[in-house]
């Protein structure tokens, strides 16, 4: 099992947003993740992604766990996500801002090979 969560709960405002969630997603695979607005998405992903830390609950990928780590530890895994509303860096330019998604990333030399091949073209 590549990631996997056991029983993940959350409040948020008062407002239980996850009740005892679990999931399991192998290597290799493609899940969606789909429901209504208020469902428990973005907190569930904020978890996975060491944004916010669950009440309860376990969250492990590929067998070591990493409930409650913080992002930029998550990040070095390979675990991050993205968000809705985007804002460059406005003193770098589009390749840079682009680039800022290497530095973490744990095939940062594939990444910025791919990267560097942009500028040639």
């Amino acid at each position: 099992m590549l990631l996997e969560g056991r029983g993940l709960c959350k409040t948020l405002r008062r407002v239980l947003a996850l009740d005892q969630v679990s999931f399991a997603v192998d290597e290799g695979t493609i899940v969606a993740l789909i429901g209504p607005n208020g469902a428990g998405k973005t907190t569930l992903f904020n978890l996975v992604a060491g944004a916010q830390k669950p009440d309860s609950g376990q969250i492990l990928f590929a067998g070591e766990e990493i409930t409650g780590r913080p992002a930029n530890a998550a990040c070095r895994l390979g675990l991050a996500r993205t968000f809705q509303v985007t804002r460059p860096f406005a003193t770098m330019t589009c390749l840079e801002n682009v680039g800022v998604a290497v530095v973490n990333s744990p095939r940062r030399e594939a990444t910025a090979t791919g990267c560097s091949r942009l500028t040639n073209s």
